[in-house]
């Protein structure tokens, strides 16, 4: 896999962003498999007032399968992504693995970088220490959780 860099953010360790996930998940009572779906749209609107999300066109998204504005607290989530995520809640198949990974990227994003407007994989043209990069801390979040 090529991993695209995102934007410099304050310095994590692994293992903060490991603790941090556990942290989310023990809060929200997580244990075991879950869908993501679900936790977008039952269990985050009530906890956190100003959350919201869109599912929106391939054609409006462009290459990215989600987008999230932590300083908003939205998530937009393309229709094909949302669509698989929801119809395949209940399975194990590789697309909803990788759907569920990249809805809890986004959720990374919402926890970890309350200090960005926006995130996105198709960042281009970033030079820092993976430490310091929105993308790789929001995969390791979406591992942990």
């Amino acid at each position: 896999m090529i991993r695209v860099k995102g934007q410099p953010v304050p310095p994590r360790s692994r293992a903060d962003i490991v603790a941090e996930a556990d942290f989310v998940r023990n809060a929200l009572g997580i244990s075991g498999g879950f869908s993501m779906i679900r936790l977008i749209e039952f269990v985050l609107p009530p906890l956190i007032p100003e959350f919201t999300f869109d599912v929106l066109s391939k054609r409006k998204m462009g290459g990215d399968a989600a987008r999230t504005f932590p300083d908003e607290y939205t998530m937009w989530i393309r229709d094909d992504v949302y669509e698989e995520a929801y119809l395949l809640s209940g399975a194990t198949t590789r697309i909803y693995g990788q759907h569920n990974f990249t809805l809890a990227h986004e959720l990374g994003h919402l926890v970890l970088h309350q200090e960005a407007s926006s995130y996105a994989r198709q960042m281009q043209g970033r030079d820092h220490k993976i430490f310091m990069d929105s993308e790789w801390q929001a995969d390791e979040f979406a591992a942990a959780f």
